[in-house]
Parts: C-alpha cells; sequence; structure tokens
C-alpha cells in the first residue's frame, strides 16, 4: 500500500450498509477520488449493519454490539484508522469506540455479547476529516478550481451531533466542508440550513415530515443562489435528492437544486468522468456542473 501523508497507516474502509446498496453512487465516488489521491481503502472483512438507525431505540446491547463487532474485526486487521463515509455509520462507530475505549465495565459486558476482544486504539473518521486529511494534500496538484459555482454545504445532524460524542466540529456552525470547498475553488454559501434537519430516517414511514423538513432546506439554497448543495450524509442525500420531486410539485418549481456528495466535488474538481462518481443515478439531473463552471 502506498504511504499516506508520508506514513505507513493503513486505512479500513467501511461502506454501511447504505454505501452497499441505495447509496451506490457514494461509494463510487470515495473510490474513485481515493484511487486518484493513490489511497488505497481496505475494507473491513466481515463487516456488518452499524445498527443505525433503529437499534438505540429497540435495544441498548444491540445498538452498541452491532458497531462493537465491526470495531474489533477493524482492530484484529491491524487497522488504527477508519473511515466511515456514512454519517450516521460515523456516529454509531464513533460513538461506541469512545464509549467502550472508556468504560471497562461495558467494554467486558459487549465482549462476552460479540465473543472479541475489543483493543480499543482505534481512530473513526468521517467523509469530511477523510478529505481533509488525506484527499486534499495528495490531489492539490490536480485541482481545476471550480470558480463562479456557489455550492452550499450542508452537515446534517449526525456529523456534528450530539457534540458530546463526536466531539467533531462547531455543532452550530461546522466549517470543516466550507474549507474543501474552497480549497476546490469554488464559493461556500454561507447559510442558515447547514445543520437543519431533513427527517432522517423518516424518509419511507413519515414522507410528510421529510417533505416539509427536506423543502425547508432546498427553498433556503434556491434563495441562497446555490448551483447545487454538497453532503456527506445517504440519507440526507436520498431525502434532498429522491423526495426534492414532491418538494418540486407541492411548490410549482419547474428546475431543481442538484445535490452531490462532497466526494463528487472533489472528483469534479480535478476532472474525474461522471460516470465514474456516480452522478448519473441522481434523482434530480445534476450533470454539467463542470460545464457550468467553465460558462462562469
Amino acid at each position: 500500500m502506498k504511504p499516506l501523508n508520508n506514513s505507513t497507516e493503513r486505512i479500513g474502509y467501511f461502506p454501511g450498509c447504505s454505501l452497499a446498496s441505495g447509496a451506490r453512487d457514494y461509494n463510487e465516488s470515495v473510490l474513485a477520488v481515493s484511487a486518484a489521491a493513490g489511497v488505497a481503502l481496505v475494507e473491513i472483512p466481515d463487516w456488518n449493519c452499524c445498527g443505525a438507525t433503529a437499534a438505540h431505540a429497540v435495544n441498548k446491547q444491540l445498538s452498541i454490539s452491532l458497531p462493537a463487532r465491526s470495531l474489533a474485526i477493524a482492530a484484529e486487521n491491524g487497522f488504527t484508522t477508519i473511515v466511515a463515509p456514512c454519517a450516521a455509520c460515523y456516529n454509531r462507530l464513533h460513538g461506541v469506540n469512545r464509549e467502550l475505549s472508556e468504560d471497562a465495565g461495558k467494554r467486558a459486558e459487549i465482549e462476552g455479547i460479540i465473543s472479541r476482544e475489543f483493543k480499543g486504539g482505534l481512530r473513526v473518521i468521517n467523509a469530511l476529516e477523510y478529505a481533509k486529511e488525506f484527499l486534499m494534500p495528495a490531489l492539490a496538484g490536480k485541482i481545476k478550481p471550480l470558480k463562479g459555482l456557489r455550492l452550499a454545504p450542508y452537515y446534517g445532524c449526525l456529523l456534528v451531533r450530539p457534540p458530546e460524542v463526536v466531539q467533531f466540529d462547531d455543532p452550530e456552525d461546522p466549517k470543516v466542508m466550507d474549507a474543501v470547498i474552497g480549497d476546490l475553488g469554488a464559493q461556500a454559501v454561507d447559510w442558515e440550513y447547514k445543520i437543519e434537519c431533513c427527517g432522517g430516517g423518516h424518509s419511507l414511514t413519515r414522507t410528510d415530515i421529510v417533505v416539509n423538513l427536506s423543502g425547508a432546506i432546498l427553498k433556503a439554497a434556491r434563495e441562497a443562489n446555490a448551483d447545487g448543495i454538497v453532503t456527506a450524509c445517504p440519507m440526507c442525500h436520498s431525502n434532498l435528492d429522491m423526495r426534492q420531486l414532491s418538494v418540486m410539485k407541492r411548490e410549482g418549481w419547474k428546475t431543481g437544486v442538484p445535490v452531490y456528495y462532497l466526494t463528487q466535488i472533489i472528483g469534479l474538481a480535478i476532472g474525474l468522468d461522471e460516470k465514474a462518481l456516480g452522478i448519473r443515478r441522481h434523482f434530480i439531473p445534476a450533470g454539467g456542473l463542470a460545464a457550468k463552471k467553465a460558462a462562469n
């Protein structure tokens, strides 16, 4: 494996259920930009569902045991850093990793359930941290600035909250994604909806809630004259992209606001093909962003 940032550290990859299924486009873009950066992510063998979003509301032991098993397997395979691009997976893996590292009694209890030793010493990072620390330094020389584009960074709930658990960025006004967008040459829109809830896991059970909450986010992005919304959460992307069709019908909008994963925007900035980045899989047409940049 090629050294990362002058290190021999191996990066474990936890795609989770979403990137292995419905968020296939996210997975494609993560792997594409990682390959371009010379980072060979190694998928954690025999990983399992992290339990998001229902397990913690059903059974406390289950909600800890599911992430703990994957973390234990990662440690057994020599990983010290794990990237979990899905915001929900990151939130669960990061939270459980911290809880078991700090609570010996709980750790012993969960070890008995998963029949594995939890060694600890792991670092779980999200897509924004991964982009900032590993992708952007390696890709700096390949970036063709996305000048003239206004992109609205949307963090959602699980990347920054609860702050005492994730301890990532400012929970009220996060800036990491803004900075990455700026480093790509685009303008990060300064707006008030970057951490508002999209409706989360209600996408199938309470579509009305999702349409109302996501609709407010989309309306704010339109009012801010954003060329697109950028996220790092499969659930947020699903709600803002797929459910946008219902919002457009309700509001009478003729055109939609394209929604991108951060890794797709990075890929576009270094000239990767839209097909390789999964952009053609979106419900709201998202192609041609690079052409729009050139026109500006």
